[in-house]
């Protein structure tokens, strides 16, 4: 079925009620949308919802690949729905429910899937607006995979769920774009997300990373929540910044590209169990001479009830953090991985493992609380700064006893002249340097004395 028209015109409409199950076939609008599935039609006060399946039909529209809208609700299986216009959408949804499930593929030059939050027109009470992709692609070729735009109360919340092997492929490598005034609940489990989660200033949105569930990307901007199940995991790309993070699974900051660490800044709380964290860090003297690492920013407080366990991806040969060797890591001394502006207590976190190794070098994980900090090592800005995980190292007192010991032994060695020191079974060659030299330069001219 193929149709011209104009933008607003609609290859195949289904609505009012009516049910419509396609298998195979072709439905496309050169102009307008492939198929619009709405609950309006109807006499005045009488709308109701629409329902249409799709099984293996290829829909294509040069504004609209498809629109849902009214309550309706579009199922497909294995079918393929593209926006083929320069600045189109693969599935436009203003008032119900796209499932797409068994390999469905949709794709928009612009956007994959367009969320509006609009529940005006036709009679049918507005539900939300809902998008499934089950086992299916959504795709936008160059921008976000899933828009979600225009939000007019109460209708403006988007529900996204990517279960059982789901993809959202964004051309400009963002995930879900979430608009001014809009909220989205995502949802991702069985799921491999890769792609950035943004909103508006005004937007927000709550992110569940569920069982198996994960994203490979940034989040940013606007307020977005964040909570990973314990079989969850967020890797993390680049700096990003959530309003909260409840962490019962992984958090893992991606390897470094060159020097190039991240940060990820948790506005409010971190809560949950704990959960593990896997961090980069450069393993050297830190303190002043530099630190480079991946840090976990909490403006909030810390009110987790378990410990979360830190795993570091070191690189580097290690140095010996104790700079003024006292024997003891200072406040000022090391590598900050985590510092948190609000409560927390000393076992919040702590190495897995005890300690991480480089060379010679063992560090540990050492917590500085209110009053301990070194407001000089800050990195909260205007947060406030109460407590201070860092990595450090030290010399152990015997260490440091042993050391000088050597040291004094052998400075009185290089100031002695060689006719003061006993020699044993040694004898200087005849040809070494006078003896009021010191004994230094002479010992490479010893001989083994004949007995």
């Amino acid at each position: 079925m193929t149709t011209g028209g104009t933008r607003n015109d609609m290859a195949l409409v289904v609505a009012n009620g009516s049910t419509a199950t396609l298998q195979g076939g072709e439905i496309r609008s050169a102009v307008g949308t492939g198929l619009g599935v709405i609950g309006m039609g109807g006499v005045e006060g009488a709308d109701r919802p629409a329902t249409v399946s799709l099984a293996g039909t290829a829909v294509s529209g040069a504004y609209r690949g498809a629109t849902v809208g009214g309550g309706g609700t579009l199922t497909t299986s294995g079918a393929q729905i593209a926006g083929t216009g320069s600045a189109s959408t693969g599935i436009e949804i203003d008032k119900g429910v796209a499932n797409l499930r068994d390999g469905t593929q949709v794709s928009g030059v612009a956007n994959g899937v367009l969320m509006f939050g609009d529940g005006r027109g036709g009679d049918v009470p507005d539900q939300g607006r809902f998008l499934i992709v089950d086992g299916s692609s959504v795709q936008g070729l160059t921008q976000a995979a899933v828009a979600v735009r225009y939000g007019l109360a109460p209708y403006a919340t988007a529900n996204i769920s990517v279960v059982n092997g789901g993809q959202l492929i964004g051309g400009n490598g963002v995930a879900v774009d979430v608009g001014a005034r809009m909220h989205a609940a995502i949802g991702v489990n069985n799921s491999r997300v890769v792609g950035d989660i943004v909103a508006a200033d005004l937007g927000t949105a709550d992110v569940t990373l569920g069982g198996n569930g994960t994203l490979v990307g940034k989040v940013n901007g606007g307020q977005i929540g964040m909570g990973i199940d314990t079989l969850g995991a967020w890797q993390v790309t680049g700096d990003s910044t959530v309003s909260s993070l409840r962490l019962d699974g992984d958090v893992l900051f991606a390897a470094p590209s060159a020097t190039t660490y991240k940060q990820l800044n948790v506005s409010g709380d971190l809560s949950g169990q704990g959960g593990r964290i896997t961090i980069n860090t450069l393993l050297n003297e830190g303190g002043a001479a530099g630190q480079a690492t991946d840090r976990l920013l909490i403006h909030g407080n810390v009110t987790t009830t378990g410990t979360t366990l830190i795993s570091v991806a070191p690189t580097g040969e290690g140095a010996l953090t104790d700079r003024n060797r006292n024997g003891v890591v200072d406040n000022n001394e090391g590598i900050s991985l985590i510092q948190v502006a609000g409560t927390s207590r000393r076992d919040a976190f702590a190495l897995a493992g005890g300690y991480v190794a480089s060379g010679p070098w063992q560090y540990t994980l050492h917590a500085f609380g209110p009053g301990e900090v070194d407001p000089a090592q800050s990195q909260l800005g205007a947060s406030g700064f109460q407590w201070d995980y860092r990595l450090g190292n030290h010399m152990s007192r015997i260490a440091v006893m042993t050391a000088t010991l050597l040291i004094q032994v052998t400075l009185l060695i290089l100031s002695t002249p060689c006719s003061q020191v006993s020699l044993g079974p040694w004898i200087v060659s005849p040809w070494c340097p006078s003896s009021h030299r010191t004994c230094w330069p002479r010992w490479p001219c010893r001989t083994m004395a004949t007995r």
